[in-house]
């Protein structure tokens, strides 16, 4: 029997988040040698990540095998949006039935999009790879882009009341936008154009008053207001973006996956300063085997948890054990955990006066809202935490 006599406690604070790059004896108290399904709270220790729950009861209407995954998600306005095989869907929240909105979209691939405002008018506009750009109001009326050199982009975004497209396959390193307040307009006289870069473009995102061009190997961002002082400069030539399904706002920084993990483009006080960094290196090994392995990677941002999360797709590889990795920001910290069991295959956020909604798309055809409920749609989500080996300050004396 141990001398009670003799025993010390200790206490400790659950932070610091997942490390994998450090000894166990190099570790703190508090920090997890595992921590899957657990999320760093903002407001201090650990805790079972929240589930997810249909959003909207009906299935999204397959148009060619039930296999199709949903390749769009997105809210706009009090409706939900979703893309699956050669349509797009609309429907209410916890509805029942999906409404087409577009159709007779051939080989369409991942979806991108933007919401915007140039005309006092709310619109969403949608790329996806292979048909021509495709916007609507309010109403969910739907309008093709006519010009045939935007047909096929995989990138978009409003930037200073243009729209900018990008990453058509005859033409990956260009980036072509519209006149002022018009996405469908493509007169040079009228403030339209295009630029080229030297590297092929893998996304595009508007962070402060630049537009950011990932590259493949490089990035750059682009400043000014229209055609006539429209400057593009190298952020880096060095590292560039893998997917641009990752790229993503986040904590006042943008955050990408690189070739070696997550990094930010985080602007400084100093006007024209960028510095880039690496956040991921207590969870390399982590990316390391994922980014090797995936073919796909899907990403979303939770602002109110100051969070964001990545997820590795693999061919095969069924749900209940599709991995990815989230990231909250405490205090000046980013803190790790892994997850499990979040196939998404499409995702959006999007922040109301009143909420936040985070959705994702899935294999089998529905939308999930996230962060409801106790559990992956009805299936327990299993999680794990394990602190590192406490030696008590001398790891060569055995304690009890």
């Amino acid at each position: 029997m141990p001398d009670l006599s003799q025993t010390s406690p200790a206490a400790f604070n659950c932070q610091g988040g997942l490390i994998l790059n450090r000894s166990t004896f190099m570790m703190q108290p508090g920090e997890a040698l595992e921590l899957e399904n657990f999320e760093p709270d903002i407001q201090g220790g650990y805790r079972r990540i929240n589930g997810f729950s249909k959003y909207v009861n009906a299935v999204v209407p397959q148009t060619a095998s039930s296999s199709e995954p949903v390749l769009m998600v997105a809210t706009f306005g009090d409706k939900v949006l979703a893309a699956r095989g050669t349509s797009i869907f609309s429907a209410d929240p916890a509805g029942s039935s999906w409404t087409s909105i577009d159709s007779g979209r051939t080989s369409a691939g991942t979806y991108a999009f933007e919401r915007y405002n140039f005309d006092g008018n709310d619109k969403i506009i949608f790329v996806d790879g292979a048909n021509a750009p495709t916007f609507f109001n309010t109403s969910l009326s739907a309008t093709d882009v006519s010009n045939s050199d935007v047909v096929g982009s995989k990138f978009v975004a409003a930037f200073k009341s243009h729209m900018f497209y990008a990453g058509k396959s005859s033409a990956p390193q260009t980036l072509v936008f519209s006149q002022p307040f018009d996405e469908d307009a493509f007169s040079s006289g009228s403030g339209a154009g295009s630029i080229k870069v030297d590297d092929t473009i893998t996304g595009l995102k508007v962070f402060r008053e630049n537009l950011f061009i990932f590259c493949e190997n490089r990035i750059f961002k682009l400043s000014g207001s229209t055609l006539s002082d429209f400057a593009i400069s190298a952020v880096t030539r060095d590292i560039g973006c893998i997917n641009g399904n990752t790229i993503q706002e986040f904590a006042g920084d943008l955050i990408f996956l690189g070739p070696d993990g997550l990094r930010t483009v985080a602007g400084t006080a100093r006007i024209g300063d960028v510095e880039l960094g690496t956040i991921s290196t207590p969870v390399q090994s982590v990316f390391n085997t994922n980014i090797a392995n995936s073919s796909g990677f899907r990403s979303l941002v939770i602002p109110n948890k100051t969070q964001y999360r990545v997820f590795f797709t693999k061919s095969g590889v069924a749900q209940a054990i599709t991995e990815g990795v989230l990231t909250s920001l405490r205090g000046q910290s980013f803190e790790f955990a892994n997850l499990k069991g979040i196939r998404p295959t499409s995702t959006d956020t999007v922040t109301t006066a009143t909420e936040t909604i985070v959705i994702h798309g899935g294999d089998g055809g529905y939308v999930y809202r996230q962060e409801t409920g106790s559990d992956f749609d009805g299936t327990a989500i299993g999680g794990k935490y394990r602190s590192p080996d406490l030696s008590f300050g001398d790891p060569g004396v055995r304690k009890h």
